[in-house]
């Protein structure tokens, strides 16, 4: 029985295998001839696609069994599937759907879709105002047609797919959450549509997007739904294939997408959000890759971008007004936080020779938008730079480097800028705001104008840093004009102000006229008022220097701030002062605003000097220009410059000179000379000092046209000189105009003197004071030629003619021509009890006459230095100078009268070689009386004639003729000594017999004859004892060997017409 069942089962199962076989190969034959229809199981499917009491209504035209060559499966085909909601519109139409039928549900009774594929249906996603996208309209807004319209109703849509958004969200829905027990697509895995038409419409961006044949399909997974398409986008007639991946994930509730795409504008997926804007630039196609994140409602969070391209042109609204053109990119950039930031890790750009590197984010926040951006270029030239830099980015400082740099080229630049980007009102970007700009690149073989006109400086290398208000270019080394530069910096400051500046510090070497000419250029004319050709300048320099100046079309000095430190070597520059040149300057520079200070060593006319030159720029300064010269000038030197040389000053002098100019155009000099090594003349005071005695010179002078017109301040100390006072010259700067010494104390003088210069070439003297020794004015009467004309006022305390006691209360006047005093009239006093004298000088026709009285003659002949033996009495001189006669000689006479002689030392020599012991007691003791003494003279120069002079008292009696050298300190004077002179003279009154006992005029009948000659000092004396006891009238012929020598020594040496022939012998005196 088992058996037999068995059998029978097996039978049965082998009869079914191989009836399926059968059918299966039938279908499979009936297949390949074309779809199956089922329209017989239309009405089933169709009550399995329709849920009792749901809100649609799907209604078939027609199925089919159909073979899927794709899937290798066999799918049931809907045909002219469309959907109606409860109140009859149409929500969706669809020509054909490929469906997979739930194995499960079948055995249930039911057909129920695991798979949906719709061919060719159109679908509209839409982003609202709000952000939130949506999938199309919620129904198509148009009836269902009935049955017999059907067929002309698509064939007025011309057959156009077309799914609502409320049952197309109902589709996708049941893929998110599986629907209840007895849903028609509680068994849906998959949805797929073919040949798709896209659309994608952006209300907020006003933004259109389409794909007319795509690919979609979505699968159920376990955690959500995976999404894959292929897509063909469409905007402004260009067509970019883009494939998708992705899905949605209900951990997270978020959908993330990938698409990547080939041949894509980037521009076109600038108005995707906000936050994608400056993808606006990029409008050339791109292969790449776009990854979203959105929520469930569609609200997009994060757009992620990496794309590479080839050719094509970055357009930079806003900082470029025309695209530049590009050779290759590569992008990558991200749009988070709810798409307000836009990050960029990258963009490199390849612009055909500069390559440009960006980096940075853009955060939205409303309508500003706030951006970083970090930029870094390499191979750029300064072409380049001009035409890559943004316009509103920094303008100031892009300004001036697109001006003024002409050449060069940028090896690497690194630039972070921060702006904001404000939202217009039109919803178009509005103008940039810099914030911040940090930034630099390397340079090299720059041409910079950092002041044009002014020659550029040129083969600058080195790197510069960028901000948002300045530039700062530091190289190495470079050129300008002639001058070679290093560790140079340009700094340009205040480019975000109206006022910019520009500050350039470097080290600078060469020549000089180089430099010179590039400070006195028109541009900057910082030489103004030095007077200097930089043409005929001659030297090497070497400086660090900085200079701050407005980048303004005119430049004051005033708007220059500078700071210099300069070594100056070799310099010559002509006509630097006195009309003399500058040579051999070794000289250190030191500049500010304030001033200027040169130190070193200098030759003015090939004189050497140490120099400290300051020069005030500022106004209100003490002074201009001050110049402290320090050195040693010669009599050469002096002539080279045109000061005065001798005959006051021969030999060398020290000099520590001090030159101010002030703005009044008024030069001062101050100073002190060494006049040690010099010889120094004053004939003026009859005083002179030779070389190698100690001393020095303090003054000041004011000059005008360069020429000495006022010395307020002299000091002299040199010798026994001590002066103190002022000097004005005349308009040659050389010629003593005037003067005032309120100290003079030179020898034993010491007086005050003020002095004026006569038209005649005379001067005027007043002289005041203590004492004034004139000695040295009574040795200038030996020297010969014309003098100078000479007037004087005295009032002094003591005047000193010899080594004896001064005279006192010494007032009066004298003057002359170009010989001897014409004029003068002398009074003062003399001994204890202040006797008066009185000199006087008065002119006459060819001659002069001379009266000198004193009340003390003992005490004037002291002071005149003439003896020291006389005491008491009164003294007269008169005589005439004959002007007519070479040598003036003066003839007059000399009265003294109740004197005394006191020692003697030559009356006392004569007396004793005549053996008047008693009255020789007598000269040595209290001295011998006389009561007078007459001495008739001429003298002419220093050759002084004595004619019959006598001398007479009681106990003694002279007489005296002769001749007295001065030059020499030379005599010779023969005479008779007369004893008891009294007694002997009474003799000589007896009747005819006095005359011949006495003899000559003097003497007596009782004398004895002398001869004294030879030194003043010393000289012999003798005497003939034949003639001492003679009568008068034989005296004679015993003394004709004893008369004076014709001659005296110093005529004999010179033949002068001055000379007066020598006195008569005593003998032809007597027969005269």
């Amino acid at each position: 029985m088992i058996k037999r069942c068995l059998k029978i089962f097996v039978e049965l199962v082998a009869i079914s295998v191989a009836g399926l076989t059968v059918l299966v190969a039938f279908a499979a034959v009936r297949l390949s001839q074309g779809p199956i229809s089922l329209d017989i199981l239309t009405p089933h499917i169709e009550r399995g696609l329709n849920a009792e009491g749901g809100n649609f209504r799907v209604t078939l035209g027609g199925a089919v069994l159909a073979w899927s060559q794709a899937d290798r499966d066999l799918d049931i085909v809907v045909k002219n599937v469309r959907v109606t909601n409860r109140q009859g519109a149409e929500q969706a139409y669809v020509p054909k759907i490929a469906m997979g039928l739930s194995i499960r549900a079948l055995i249930g009774g039911e057909f129920r879709p695991t798979r949906l594929e719709f061919f060719g249906p159109r679908l509209k996603l839409v982003r609202g105002e709000d952000g939130r996208i949506q999938l199309g309209a919620p129904s198509l807004r148009r009836p269902a047609p009935t049955k017999g319209e059907s067929t002309a109703q698509e064939a007025k849509d011309g057959g156009a797919p077309a799914m609502g958004g409320d049952i197309t969200a109902t589709v996708l829905g049941s893929l998110l959450t599986r629907p209840a027990p007895g849903h028609p697509l509680r068994y849906l895995r998959s949805i797929a549509l073919s040949d798709a038409a896209l659309e994608f419409v952006d209300k907020r961006n006003n933004f259109r997007l389409t794909s007319p044949a795509s690919d979609l399909l979505l699968v159920r997974e376990k955690d959500g739904i995976a999404v894959s398409a292929n897509l063909s986008l469409t905007a402004a007639g260009e067509t970019a294939p883009v494939n998708i991946t992705g899905g949605y994930r209900a951990a997270t509730e978020k959908i993330q997408l990938t698409a990547r795409f080939t041949n894509l504008e980037l521009a076109r997926l600038a108005k995707l959000s906000a936050a994608l804007a400056p993808l606006e630039a990029i409008r050339f196609p791109a292969d790449g890759e776009l990854s979203l994140t959105m929520d469930a409602d569609g609200r997009i969070d994060v757009i992620a971008l990496e794309a590479t391209a080839g050719a094509g042109k970055l357009a930079l609204k806003g900082l470029y007004a025309k695209p530049i053109e590009v050779r290759a990119m590569r992008i990558k950039a991200r749009a988070d936080q709810g798409l307000k930031r836009f990050k960029l890790d990258h963009l490199t750009v390849d612009l055909g020779g500069p390559r440009i590197g960006l980096s940075g984010q853009a955060v939205r926040n409303g309508k500003m938008t706030s951006v970083t951006l970090d930029v870094t270029a390499r191979d750029v030239t300064i072409a380049d730079l001009k035409r890559l830099w943004p316009k509103g980015v920094a303008p100031g400082a892009r300004e001036w480097i697109t001006e003024n740099i002409v050449q060069g080229r940028v090896g690497r630049a690194d630039t972070r800028v921060e702006f904001t980007w404000a939202q217009g009102a039109d919803g178009k970007p509005g103008g940039i705001d810099v914030r911040r700009l940090e930034g630099g690149f390397d340079f090299a073989d720059l041409t910079i104008h950092y002041l044009k006109p002014l020659p550029p400086i040129i083969g600058l290398t080195g790197r510069a840093t960028v901000s948002k208000d300045a530039i700062v270019f530091e190289g190495g080394s470079a050129r300008v004009e002639g001058l070679r530069l290093d560790h140079g910096k340009v700094h340009l400051t205040g480019l975000d102000r109206d006022r910019e500046l520009l500050k350039v510090e470097a080290v600078a070497r060469g020549p000089l006229p180089a430099a010179l000419a590039l400070l006195s250029h028109p541009r900057l004319d910082l030489l103004k008022g030095f007077g200097v050709d930089p043409s005929e300048v001659r030297g090497e320099m070497a400086a660090r220097f900085s200079i701050e100046l407005p980048l303004l079309k005119v430049v004051t000095f005033d708007m220059v701030e500078v700071v210099a430190a300069v070594n100056l070597r070799g310099v010559r520059v002509p006509k630097v002062a006195l009309g003399a040149d500058v040579t051999d300057g070794d000289l250190t520079l030191q500049l500010d605003k304030r001033g200027m200070d040169v130190t070193g060593s200098i030759r003015l006319g090939g004189v050497r000097a140490d120099l400290a030159w300051t020069e005030n720029f500022y106004s209100g300064a003490r002074f201009r220009g001050r110049y402290a010269v320090k050195g040693v000038i010669d009599d050469a030197g002096r002539k080279r410059l045109g000061l005065p040389s001798g005959p006051h000053v021969t030999g060398p002098l020290g000099f520590d000179l001090v030159i101010s100019r002030f703005d009044d155009k008024r030069t001062d000099i101050s100073g002190t000379l060494d006049v040690k090594q010099a010889a120094l003349v004053f004939n003026e005071i009859e005083w002179s000092k030779s070389p190698g005695i100690g001393g020095f010179a303090r003054f000041s002078l004011n000059l005008q046209d360069d020429k000495i017109r006022f010395i307020p301040n002299l000091s002299i100390k040199a010798g026994d000189l001590d002066a103190l006072g002022w000097v004005r010259l005349a308009a040659d700067g050389i010629r003593v105009e005037s003067f005032e010494f309120s100290k003079l104390i030179f020898g034993e003088s010491d007086i005050r003197v003020s002095g004026q210069a006569r038209p005649d070439g005379g001067l005027d003297l007043s002289v005041t004071g203590a004492m004034i020794d004139i000695r040295p004015f009574l040795e200038s009467r030996r020297k010969e030629g014309a003098k100078r004309p000479l007037s004087i006022d005295v009032d002094v305390d003591e005047a000193r003619v010899g080594p004896g006691p001064p005279i006192s209360s010494v007032k009066g006047s004298l003057s002359r021509g170009t010989g001897d005093w014409r004029n003068m009239t002398i009074r003062g006093t003399v001994g204890k009890n202040r006797k008066p004298v009185l000199v006087l000088i008065t002119p006459g026709k060819g001659m002069r006459n001379l009266n000198i009285s004193s009340g003390d003659a003992g005490a004037t002949l002291r002071s005149l230095d003439i003896t020291e033996d006389m005491v008491g009495g009164r003294l007269t001189i008169s005589g005439k100078y004959d002007d007519t006669k070479p040598g003036s000689p003066l003839t007059g006479t000399l009265r003294v009268k109740k004197f005394q002689m006191v020692r003697a030392p030559l009356m006392a020599k004569v007396l004793g070689v005549l053996s008047l012991g008693g009255v020789l007691d007598a000269l040595s003791g209290k001295g011998i009386a006389f009561d007078e003494a007459i001495v008739p003279f001429t003298m002419t120069g220093d050759d002084l004639r004595l004619k019959e002079g006598r001398a007479y008292g009681g106990a003694l009696g002279f007489t005296a003729k002769g001749w007295v050298d001065l030059e020499k300190d030379q005599l010779d004077i023969t005479g008779t000594v007369v004893p008891a002179y009294t007694f002997n003279k009474l003799l000589g009154y007896i009747p005819l017999l006095g005359g011949l006992l006495v003899g000559e005029k003097g003497s007596g009948v009782f004398a004895a004859t002398y001869r004294m000659h030879g030194a003043l000092a010393n000289p012999k004396v003798s005497h003939n004892p034949l003639a001492t006891l003679a009568p008068g009238f034989l005296r004679g012929l015993f003394n004709i060997f004893g008369q004076p020598s014709k001659k005296p020594p110093a005529e004999e040496k010179k033949s002068s017409p001055a000379r007066l022939p020598p006195p008569q012998t005593p003998s032809r005196a007597g027969q005269e």
